[in-house]
């Protein structure tokens, strides 16, 4: 295994780069992979993760975010690790001894005691010397128990005996004092007087491997795991008597299954087969999955992976066991400890990457300006369509941006170029040795082009890659502009979508300022026919200046602008000719949408939306000029049709004249909206003004409200009337039945009420004497009341003091109110949040309120500014400052360059105003949502958050939450980016030099400020630090990806296009790259370096091996891929070890490993001695003693010679191999 091993592993993988080299063992355990235990080169021991009963051994139960040093275990040489469900952890060391730690409620630490254990201890197993081949070799974990095998092939046993105990449906009576033992006994059976060779535990269960190959079983047997033909559990090792005659060389013990593997390859199975795990020889006690590998070395999984039942081997991807299991377990955990290679060497991308610019085995260079870059002719023609075309044509310049070759075709020629920047131009060179881009965004795009000129596809995907994560408001409309010059679709694509998005922000921009007037035209009609100025979305401004002209802004749905065209929407105010000079007192609008002016001689214009006759013109058609409506003219009420106030709720309208009558219009009865305008019976719509009569004929009405569906009017003595939808008890009149017809709301006849103001599905009343009621909807806590709701008035209870004005929006769930002192308070619905409870604004004016609190934000009134007001003192200091006339008698002059001219001035004018006028400049650029709590990114690269915080997710170093805004301080840097899951409590953001950060519940921790992970992608981190590993976002691929390095290289070998040398071997020619092989191989170096015959050769021959072997062994050099059978390996390794390739070695050494078998241990044993290579001696006579009755029996053990054969059996007799 390698260290890219660990990538698989989320808690690893997400630990310091700088400590993951130092990493020798790693075991993650747990119920869902949150432990991990870890042992480096050195012999210390690290823990880091949850700490359930101790697991970790830290010697309390505090769970750690980072690595833990486990003092008592630094130094022991840790041969491996076992792990329980409790969790309950075993550490056995190279001299046999036993350490124990965490849960022991049945005993299973084995320390004589069922207490809790946090510190790892030893365990004293009775007569066990280590000095007389009893020393303990290998350790297993069930559920609640542990065993532990001899070298003498003896098995002790501790915890739970008989699982019965725990079975919630045992009606049996048994004595846990014999059921448990809680320290190591020994398993009192001789085992057909055979040695044991092999131990498995499964989740109640454990089997024994005899050295003969005979099978014994013991524990739990409901679904038959033990495979000894019947159901019944059994406390005593049984024979599997149906493999007599099979010589079983390992077992494999999953949930509730058994897998065995014959010294033949063929694999058994039996036990529970729920998910149609049954069938191989790797597994994990806690799940049930299985998973095998062919004598290729190819891994086939099966059972419950990903959430499915598989029923029959499936091949996989991975290249070893630990990554499928990390692949294909859920949740992911190991089943041994993954141990690394301590000595790796360098991989070809490493060997590549070491070779750029490496004067040693360079045979070009490059210079660009004043410096030289060595490089690889058969590097760059690989490489690089540019590069290929050149060294296969003669090129030519004539002036300096083209190149010149004079000594094009020697070793040493040098290709001068200044077209780009030297950072760039190596940049360049490097991404065709590395596959990496290592650039800020500017100097990217300088690369981005550099890719389009040598038409290098892939590298332009990188840089835009690059460009897109470093994009901001600032920057984007600069980008935006490049992208058009070049012709770049998907960047042009991704800056319009961005500039939309930051649409306002992106407007004040320098950069936005500077576009040309094509760019700036063409933006803007895509702007426009993309909807950038949605309807719903607060975009649509109507103004009316001093000089009483009107102007209409934004987006232009169904002609709500009033401009009289069927344009999408407006970038620029346009007059709105027919409403021009005519004296406006107000608007109001509906979601038609619909707009209403009322002029201050009492008339009202309407336009827009018209399907249900909200307009009031006579017609249902859409109107998209403002048409005064005709109101009707009433015998008595002849001198007094004067409107005095206009009110809109989703599709009806509202007139107020001074008389105190009131007109509506549009529906009447909103349920017929769900149904169909045709079937309206004349009453339910109505197209034109028609008198609310009723009980309101003999009164006076002096104020109304819309909300969504529903009206409410206030009489001149503080009685109220309501009308509409009810079904949330928003008309306050005790029940929930709709009503067509004003009512008097009963429970407010006691009080005078001032004013109303209606929500979306809720009501707000103010009395005379400054008292609160609501009623209605309530779900975003809107009424003020806590989460209750009443179908009637309710006093708000609050300590706002007296109030003296209200205001809600009709399409809106927020409630506002204004005390005595000015002071404004919002609750209901803000920022997306319940806020149950008024609280206090920093805001004196409803209208700021409305428009920092809601989203999106629209106004509930027309905005009107004091125009004539007159100079009061405020005014009088304000318009002193800075005024040379009201100097006095002196003058006084200080010098200060301290601060900006602008910063001191605003300083000095806010004495005089009490006022700051500068620019805040905190856009937001994005937002981020998780499962409650949000956060929030300006375009200066602050981070605000607000919302749940149970899990440290707002990142504020505490647990409280959040009902507003709050910016965080961190070490971040500056943020360039954030990130969130709606189903998470994590929060995520890319900080300066893109290093990305973590917070919130992390591997199930809660971690309260940002932590610095290895990962520069988000979906790496979530996929690390997540508890369950879901996207945030599809993760999108490259599907036009062009050739990285390795599959350039790949499809380089042995291609004849781009080669510069043939190897002849058995008549049959390969072609390859001299700069590949120098680079590789240090034979080939040696040869192309020294005057070796050879090294002039186009053509070099090589008859010492096979064909087969010979090109596998050039193949690796370009793909470090083996790709041949067991026995060819044998001479693939013997070459390696005659050219001295030391990785090569290591690597057969693995392939001959995993293939051994009886039959061939004996002859790969004389490779071993012959080649002097220990380990693999060592693994072999390993192999020999757990199997020697049958290894001795074999034809390769008969064709040993004398000297030999006596060597080994003395190596295997001092081993154990022999009872006595």
């Amino acid at each position: 295994m390698s260290i890219s091993d660990l990538r698989s592993w989320p808690i690893v993988s997400a630990l310091n780069p700088e400590f993951i080299p130092e990493i020798y063992m790693v075991l993650v355990f747990g119920k869902l992979g949150h432990e991990a235990l870890i042992v480096t080169k050195d012999k210390m021991m690290y823990a880091l993760g949850n700490n359930k009963n101790g697991c970790l051994g830290t010697g309390n139960t505090r769970c750690y975010k980072t690595v833990k040093k486990i003092d008592i275990l630094c130094m022991k040489d840790i041969k491996t690790f076992a792990y329980g469900f409790g969790p309950h952890v075993l550490a056995l060391m190279k001299d046999g001894k036993i350490y124990s730690w965490g849960c022991n409620n049945y005993g299973q630490v084995g320390n004589g005691s069922y207490d809790q254990v946090v510190t790892p201890t030893l365990i004293n197993i009775p007569n066990l010397n280590n000095l007389d081949g009893k020393r303990v070799v290998d350790i297993a974990c069930g559920s609640y128990h542990s065993i532990a095998l001899t070298e003498s092939g003896e098995v002790y046993a501790w915890g739970i005996n008989d699982y019965r105990i725990i079975k919630k449906d045992s009606l049996v009576d048994i004595n846990m004092n014999q059921t448990t033992t809680n320290t190591p006994k020994l398993v009192n059976i001789t085992f057909n007087g055979e040695k044991i060779v092999n131990i498995s535990c499964g989740m109640t269960f454990t089997l024994a491997v005899t050295e003969k190959g005979e099978v014994y079983s013991w524990g739990e047997n409901d679904v038959g795991q033990l495979g000894i033909g019947h159901y019944e559990d059994t406390t005593i090792p049984t024979l599997i008597s149906s493999l007599r005659g099979t010589v079983i060389v390992k077992v494999a013990c999953g949930n509730q299954h058994t897998l065995a593997l014959t010294d033949k390859g063929n694999l058994y199975v039996w036990g529970g087969n729920h998910y149609g795990q049954v069938s191989d020889i790797t597994a994990v006690h806690s799940r049930s999955i299985s998973i095998a590998v062919d004598e290729g070395g190819r891994i086939y999984v099966w059972g419950y992976w990903h959430g499915m039942s598989v029923l029959i081997p499936s091949a996989t991807p991975s290249s070893n066991i630990h990554n499928a299991i990390a692949s294909y377990g859920s949740p992911s955990i190991m089943h041994k400890p993954l141990i690394l290679r301590e000595d790796e060497e360098p991989s070809i991308l490493k060997h590549l990457e070491t070779a750029f610019d490496d004067s040693s085995t360079s045979d070009f260079k490059i210079q660009v300006y004043d410096r030289c870059i060595h490089v690889h002719k058969a590097i760059l023609r690989i490489r690089s369509s540019y590069f290929r075309a050149m060294f296969q044509h003669e090129w030519l310049e004539n002036n300096q941006n083209f190149l010149i070759l004079s000594t094009f075709f020697f070793p040493n020629s040098v290709l001068k170029h200044n077209q780009f920047s030297d950072v760039v131009y190596e940049a360049f060179l490097k991404y065709l040795y590395t596959d990496v881009v290592n650039l800020p965004w500017e100097q990217a795009l300088e690369l981005l082009i550099l890719a389009d000129v040598y038409c290098e596809s892939s590298l332009k995907k990188h840089c835009i890659q690059i460009i897109k994560r470093k994009i901001t408001v600032s920057n984007v409309a600069y980008l935006y502009s490049i992208a058009i010059e070049r012709s770049d679709k998907e960047l042009e694509k991704f800056c319009f979508n961005f500039a939309i998005n930051h649409l306002t922000a992106v407007v004040q921009t320098e950069s936005f300022a500077k576009l040309d007037e094509n760019t700036l035209r063409t933006f803007i009609i895509k702007a426009v026919k993309a909807g950038a100025l949605g309807c719903e979305l607060g975009n649509e401004v109507l103004f009316v200046t001093k000089d009483k002209m009107v102007y209409a802004l934004g987006n232009n749905e169904s002609g709500c602008l009033g401009t009289g065209d069927n344009r999408n929407g407006y970038l620029y105010p346009a007059k709105i000719k027919a409403l021009c000079e005519k004296d406006i007192k107000t608007f109001a609008c509906g979601s038609g949408p619909n707009v209403l002016a009322l002029t201050k001689d009492g008339k009202i214009y309407s336009w827009g939306g018209n399907e249900w006759g909200e307009l009031g013109t006579g017609s249902y058609d859409l109107v998209d000029t403002p048409t005064l409506i005709n109101m009707p003219t009433l015998e008595d009420d002849m001198d007094t049709m004067h409107v005095v106030d206009i009110a809109c709720g989703s599709h009806h309208s509202v007139a107020l004249t001074e008389s105190g009558k009131v007109y509506t219009w549009g529906i009447t009865k909103y349920k017929i909206k769900k149904q169909n305008r045709s079937i309206s019976n004349g009453e339910d719509i109505v197209s034109t003004p028609m008198q609310v009569k009723s009980i309101l004929s003999t009164k006076k009405i002096v104020h109304i409200s819309c909300g969504m569906t529903f009206t409410m009017a206030v009489t001149d003595n503080g009685e109220v009337y309501s009308w509409g939808n009810n079904d949330v008890s928003q008309l306050g009149i005790n029940n929930s039945v709709d009503q067509t017809t004003p009512w008097q709301v009963i429970s407010l006849r006691n009080v005078v009420i001032a004013k109303v103001a209606c929500g979306f599905e809720h009501t707000l009343a103010l009395t005379d004497e400054g008292d609160l009621y609501a009623w209605g909807g309530n779900n975003y806590g809107q009424l003020g009341i806590g989460k209750r709701t009443d179908c009637k008035p309710v006093k708000v209870e609050h300590e706002m003091g007296r109030v003296s004005d209200i205001a809600a929006v009709y399409c809106k769930d927020i409630s506002i109110a204004v005390n005595q002192k000015g002071c404004v308070y919002v609750w209901g619905n803000c920022y997306g949040l319940s806020v149950m409870n008024p609280i206090a604004t920093l805001f004196s004016d409803v209208h700021d309120a409305l428009a920092c609190y809601t989203s999106p934000s629209v106004m509930h009134k027309p905005l009107i500014l004091d125009s004539n007001e007159e100079l009061g003192i405020l005014k009088y200091l304000r318009n002193a400052f800075d005024d040379s006339v009201c100097l006095g008698f002196f003058v006084l002059t200080i010098k200060l360059d301290q601060f900006s001219y602008v910063v001191y001035g605003a300083f000095l004018k806010y004495l005089y105003t009490d006022m700051v006028d500068l620019p805040w400049e905190k856009m937001l650029v994005k937002v981020a949502c998780g499962y409650m709590h949000t956060l929030a990114l300006t375009d200066e690269g602050d981070l605000y958050v607000w919302g749940e915080n149970s899990c440290g997710q707002l990142g504020t170093g505490n647990q409280r939450n959040w009902y507003e805004p709050v910016v965080i301080e961190h070490q971040m840097g500056r943020v360039l980016d954030i990130a969130a899951s709606y189903c998470h409590d994590i929060s995520i953001a890319i900080g300066k030099e893109g290093r990305l950060y973590v917070w919130g519940y992390c591997h199930g921790q809660t971690v309260m400020t940002p932590i610095v992970t290895p990962f520069s992608d988000v979906h790496n981190a979530i996929a690390s630090y997540a508890t369950s590993n879901i996207m945030h976002k599809p993760l999108i691929l490259n599907g036009n990806e062009e050739l990285g390095i390795l599959k350039c290289l790949k499809t380089a070998f042995d291609d004849h296009l781009t080669s510069d040398l043939k190897i002849q071997v058995e008549n049959q020619i390969i072609h390859v790259h001299k700069a590949i092989l120098k680079i590789r191989s240090f034979y080939f170096k040696m040869m192309f370096q020294h005057v070796w015959s050879e090294k002039n050769q186009s053509v070099i021959q090589h008859d010492e091996y096979s064909y087969k072997v010979y090109k596998a062994f050039l193949n690796y050099l370009y793909t470090d891929v083996i790709g041949l059978p067991w026995e060819q390996t044998v001479e693939l390794f013997i070459l390696a070890n005659d050219y001295c390739e030391d990785s090569l070695k290591k690597k057969c050494i693995r392939i001959l490993m995993q293939g051994i078998t009886i039959s061939n241990v004996t002859y790969l044993y004389t490779i071993a001695v012959k080649y002097k290579e220990e380990e693999l001696e060592e693994f072999c006579i390993k192999f020999a003693v757990n199997h020697f009755t049958v290894v001795a029996l074999t034809e390769n053990f008969a064709k040993l010679d004398q000297n030999m054969m006596k060597t080994l059996i003395i190596k295997t007799s001092e081993a154990g191999g022999f009872k006595m």
